[in-house]
């Protein structure tokens, strides 16, 4: 009788415990999703999230599912959090979290009435490359040189805030710290040599700012810039754990802007 009794209070408890779990989980809604990620949609979908939270008094969550690529994933997760900086918003407009995808990368944003997170493991972020024999793409920009507050420096002439992918050199310090073998090549195309030492000069003062250690860094001139306006630059960086001589070593991945 005793033991039925015992049954009888944790059946109770599992009962009661059912529809509060059921509640959590109603309360956490898929508000929306990008595959693949692209950065004007990511960028429009979490203006839309802000609006939401504020008008309701939610949380919104970013779950970011990871590829196979470590630098693609470095880049979109590195985007997300950027973007949050970017507009200034707070926690409660959305956490990020990072999860272990299975294919392609994707991004779910989430909104929740109680605080519950979505039901993923955390990852932390992976900047281990794997052994290649070829030359790892990391970035392709084009720069320009400019003078902002007395100093010149480089201008990335995509917007920061609407791409994913352009020159970072936080994510390089991490991508050679993690894989001190490695080193960064950066391919560049300019109007003359003259004026692509130029760039290479101010990229190299960029680089003595961070902890990225010079001995990793090689740069290569591979000629003239295929694209129309000559004031740009052409840059590509590559990560290998192999020396290499020629820039003709590395793809040309600026050939669609022929």
């Amino acid at each position: 009788m005793k033991r039925l009794s015992i049954f009888a209070a944790i059946f109770l408890v599992f009962l009661l415990l059912v529809p509060l779990c059921s509640a959590q989980e109603s309360d956490l809604v898929r508000f929306d999703e990008a595959t693949p990620p692209n950065c004007e949609y990511i960028a429009a979908v979490v203006d839309r999230l802000a609006a939401e939270i504020n008008d309701k008094n939610l949380q919104g969550y970013v779950v970011i599912y990871t590829g196979p690529d470590p630098v693609k994933n470095a880049f979109l997760i590195n985007y997300v959090s950027l973007y949050k900086k970017f507009r200034r918003f707070d926690d409660r407009i959305y956490q990020r979290i990072v999860a272990a995808g299975h294919g392609s990368p994707k991004v779910e944003f989430w909104v929740s009435k109680n605080g519950a997170k979505p039901n993923v493991k955390e990852v932390p972020i992976d900047y281990k490359l794997t052994e290649s024999a070829e030359p790892i793409h990391f970035v392709d920009d084009l720069l320009e040189i400019v003078k902002i507050n007395g100093k010149v420096t480089e201008l990335n002439v995509g917007c920061d805030a609407c791409c994913i992918e352009s020159i970072n050199y936080y994510l390089l310090s991490r991508f050679l710290e993690t894989n001190p073998k490695t080193k960064a090549y950066f391919i560049v195309r300019g109007r003359s040599r003259g004026a692509a030492k130029r760039i290479e000069q101010i990229i190299r003062d960029e680089i003595k700012e961070t902890e990225i250690d010079p001995n990793q860094i090689r740069m290569l001139y591979a000629g003239r810039n295929k694209i129309n306006d000559q004031k740009f630059f052409e840059v590509e960086v590559f990560l290998s754990s192999k020396e290499i001589k020629s820039p003709e070593d590395f793809p040309y991945k600026f050939a669609d802007l022929n």
